[in-house]
């Protein structure tokens, strides 16, 4: 409701489509409703609700309907409809035949084409992980796109939210966006590029598991030509020697930051250690055993006589100083033997028995 008209000739602004009718009109004195329809004004719009909102590089074009006798637009044009490609607010008055008039209005916005921008342009990865390309962008989420890879084979994300957009993969190839979109518009054209190159792990290899005796220490070498080693024993040099049963374990980086690694088990066994202590009773000598890590002995008492036994007791013939040998084995490292001299002092076994022999019978008791 409009009060207090005092222009004879009253605009009536229009900001909806629609068709606009007076349906009362009162002066000082009388009420009628009887009175002629006023002009319709239609622009043609996807939803009149709302403005019109189109993309950079498109057109649109708007429609003051049908069946007018003049057209006014705000740029001038007294065509029924104009083409418009900038944003603003375009106006239109038109009239009809009876000369009355109406105006109308509606708010055009363009929106930007979204754009990407990839990177790194080059980048390494070793072959046991992912890459992560970024992907910056312009316009207003959610994004979605089309990549391909080596021109040929294609993939698409849809509903982008973060930005910028990290492409997580693990193949190698030269990486184009082939297609983007944002809330509002499609993209159209995208340049740029970015490669992914994959670097092969760095080979190690420090050979089948050992065993081996404490005597014999191995060196583990786990190659040169690398930029970094690190030891399961906290060594960092190319090679380490080991003496002790365990697991070892080494893990290489090479200069692009690669790493790999390997793993050997290494038993270590004791060698024997042959010793020994005797006592001298006479020509009788009683030897102990003081072996280590052995399973079988040898003894050589230095007359032509051996023994196997752990801890002989020998009865020497005579006196005299022997050389004793005692050889100590085991089945993984072999024998160990050691000397050692044993001065025997006593009555003579073969004297005795030789002079036991030859008694003269005037000196045998009478009994005999």
């Amino acid at each position: 409701t409009i009060n207090n008209v005092n222009a004879n000739l009253y605009a009536l602004p229009a900001s909806k489509a629609g068709t606009y009718e007076v349906i009362s009109i009162t002066d000082a004195n009388c009420t009628n409703t009887n009175n002629p329809s006023y002009p319709e004004i239609k622009i043609n719009s996807p939803n009149p609700e709302k403005d019109i909102t189109i993309c950079e590089g498109e057109s649109y074009t708007l429609n003051a309907g049908s069946g007018f006798t003049n057209y006014l637009w705000s740029n001038g044009s007294t065509n029924q409809s104009i083409s418009v490609s900038s944003s603003g607010l375009y106006s239109v008055t038109v009239t009809d035949e009876t000369g009355c008039e109406n105006p109308g209005e509606y708010y055009v916005s363009v929106n930007p084409r979204p754009e990407s921008t990839i990177y790194p342009d080059s980048d390494v990865f070793c072959s046991d992980e992912y890459a992560g390309l970024k992907v910056d962008f312009t316009g207003t989420p959610p994004w979605s796109l089309t990549y391909s890879i080596n021109n040929s084979v294609s993939f698409s994300v849809r509903d982008i939210v973060t930005n910028p957009f990290v492409l997580s993969t693990d193949i190698e190839g030269v990486y184009r966006i082939i297609t983007l979109s944002d809330l509002f518009c499609e993209g159209l054209s995208f340049n740029d590029s970015a490669e992914l190159i994959t670097i092969p792990l760095p080979e190690i290899n420090l050979g089948e598991d050992l065993v081996f005796c404490d005597n014999n220490p191995q060196i583990l070498d786990a190659g040169p030509g690398f930029s970094g080693y690190l030891w399961s024993n906290t060594s960092t040099e190319q090679s380490i020697t080991i003496n002790t049963t365990g697991t070892y374990s080494v893990t290489i980086t090479d200069e692009y930051g690669c790493e790999n690694s390997d793993t050997l088990n290494a038993v270590v066994n004791p060698v024997s250690i042959a010793d020994f202590s005797y006592n001298i009773n006479n020509l009788e000598v009683a030897f102990s055993n003081n072996s280590q890590n052995a399973v079988s002995y040898l003894w050589d008492f230095g007359d032509d006589e051996t023994s196997q036994d752990i801890n002989p007791v020998h009865a020497y013939q005579s006196s005299g100083i022997y050389n004793v040998s005692l050889t100590a084995s085991n089945t993984e490292c072999g024998d160990n033997v050691i000397n050692k001299t044993v001065n025997v002092s006593g009555i003579d076994r073969k004297s005795t028995r030789l002079n036991s022999s030859h008694i003269p019978l005037s000196r045998m008791p009478s009994s005999a």
